[in-house]
Formats: structure tokens, sequence, C-alpha cells
């Protein structure tokens, strides 16, 4: 960032995530810093900005208490739904160990993987997890997304019992995943930067939903609950997906809706499959329930 005044440099700057924490012009989750300006005086304002993916630019000239109003505005939307999320991971976690249920520990490692993703995101793990840790902060979000990428395509071929019903789904499933796991292991060892990690998180996550979409749909249209919920589940996903693709490609504005969209509808679907992981015990306990048999008296020779 460079500000100049009457043809003179007045201030330089140096923002981004590539920067330690303790290095930035203010200790802010967003890239801010404070312009000396002073009224009825003519400036000019540039900005040299590289990133290696998709570039978001929401800029404006605030206030420094309109900046922290902003901020902890945000900062409550984050608190809350990293709040939930905790608090379906903590669910998950104890229904797998009390229960065994493999189900369940899918979930956990979406829930973690995703919230990961987000935290990294917005700047919330960067300001107060890893203050320093910028070559982490980087690849952490496509990284923490291909963990929940791997779990999810196994979490779908359970819930909906595809190594029975659909074994060429099956096969699709556990590609995705395997997929996901080989692109997780490349980019912790340094064999994918940044910009592979995210494409294959976009791939994989692209193609886990074309093979997931029409498998919950013949479920629900045959009055199945799993296949309805995980395509209620699914649906909001996939507006929130179409949301953050309208925001990257400059066609929705950069409003803190806009920005969050992807992870309200994120969130929606963590909710709405927390029933498809009820009704999965309700099949279980159903399976397990010893078959009745009525008692009938038969009536003696006389009788007869």
């Amino acid at each position: 960032l460079y500000l100049f005044g009457d043809g003179e440099l007045i201030l330089q700057r140096r923002l981004g995530a590539a920067q330690p924490f303790a290095q930035r012009p203010l200790p802010s989750r967003s890239h801010a810093a404070l312009l000396p300006l002073s009224a009825g005086k003519r400036y000019e304002l540039y900005l040299r900005v590289r990133t290696p993916s998709a570039m978001v630019l929401p800029l404006a000239l605030l206030k420094p208490e309109q900046h922290q109003l902003r901020e902890y505005r945000v900062q409550l939307v984050q608190g809350l739904i990293t709040g939930i999320a905790a608090t379906l991971l903590v669910y998950s976690l104890i229904h797998w160990w009390s229960l065994r249920n493999r189900l369940f520990g899918l979930y956990a490692v979406m829930i973690c993987g995703s919230s990961v993703f987000f935290l990294a995101y917005f700047g919330i793990a960067q300001q107060y997890f890893w203050n320093e840790q910028t070559s982490l902060t980087l690849r952490l979000a496509p990284t923490a997304l291909l963990l929940a990428l791997a779990a999810g395509g196994q979490f779908v071929a359970h819930a909906l019992n595809t190594r029975c019903n659909n074994p060429r789904l099956h096969r699709g499933l556990a590609l995705v995943s395997a997929g996901s796991v080989a692109a997780f292991l490349a980019s912790l060892l340094g064999l994918f930067d940044y910009r592979a990690t995210q494409i294959s998180a976009t791939i994989l996550g692209l193609l886990l939903m074309l093979q997931a979409v029409p498998a919950a749909w013949s479920r629900a249209r045959r009055r199945d609950p799993i296949g309805v919920y995980m395509l209620l589940g699914w649906t909001s996903y996939l507006l929130g997906s179409i949301a953050m693709a309208g925001l990257l490609r400059g066609l929705l504005p950069a409003s803190v809706w806009s920005q969050h969209s992807f992870q309200w509808g994120w969130l929606a679907e963590m909710l709405v499959w927390v029933r498809v992981l009820g009704l999965n015990i309700e099949s279980v306990r159903r399976a397990a329930e010893p078959v009745s048999y009525t008692h009938l008296t038969l009536p003696t020779n006389r009788e007869v």
C-alpha cells in the first residue's frame, strides 16, 4: 500500500496473509492500515495486490471506530458459527465413542476439517491460534477442506449404504475419498502449492456433489427419509457454493452476507445431516430388536 500527497510518498505498508501477525499495521483479522489524511488535501492511494488464487477486494475507507464496529460484527458471526460447530463436534464424538458407529466418526472429521477451513479463510486462525506460521496459514484452508472431502465421501457411502445398493456409486465415492487423501498428503509434503491444493479441493468437491446429489434424489423419490434429508443438506451446500462462485466472479457484491453465504450453507447442511445420524441410529436399533412372536393357544382334542 502506497499513499502519496502532493506527489510525495507519505506512507508505505505491507499487508496480507503472508505477513506474520505481529508485523501487521493493525492487529486485526482483516487487512487494514491507518492513513494520515488531512482535510482539504489531495491524496493518491496505490495498491499492489498479488495472490495465487481468486481475488476479492472489498475496499473501503473507514474511520477507525467504523472499522472496529465492522470487525466486531464479523467476530460475532464467526463466534456463533464456531460455537455451533464445536457443539456438533462434541455431539458426534460422544456418540461415536459410546455407539462405536463409524458414521459419527466421519461426521466429526467433516466438522473439524470444514471448521478449520473457515477459521483460516476468514483470518480467525492466524489472529488467535498460529500468529507467526505464515506458511501453514497459506495452505491451511484448502488442505483442511480436502480432509473434510475425504470423510464426506465415506459419510455419503455409509449413510446411503452404497456398498449394497449401488456398487458403482460406492467405487466412485471411494475414489473421491482416496483422491482427497492423496492431495492432502501431497500438500503436507510440499508437493502441491496453494494453487494446486485449491484446484484439487474444487475438482474433488464437484465430483463428490455430482455423485451424491443424484443418489440422494433417487432415494428421496422413493420417500426414503435419509435420501430426503441428504438432498436438503446438499441443496443448502449447493446454494452456498453458487453464491461463493458469484462473489469470486464479481457477479455479487462483496458484502457481509455474500462473503458468509458459503459458510451458512455449510452450517445448514451439517445441521440437516444431524437428522441423518438420528435416522441411522433408529435403523440400527430396529435391526437389533428381537423378533417378537405372538403366543397362540392350540385347542385340545376334546375342544376340536
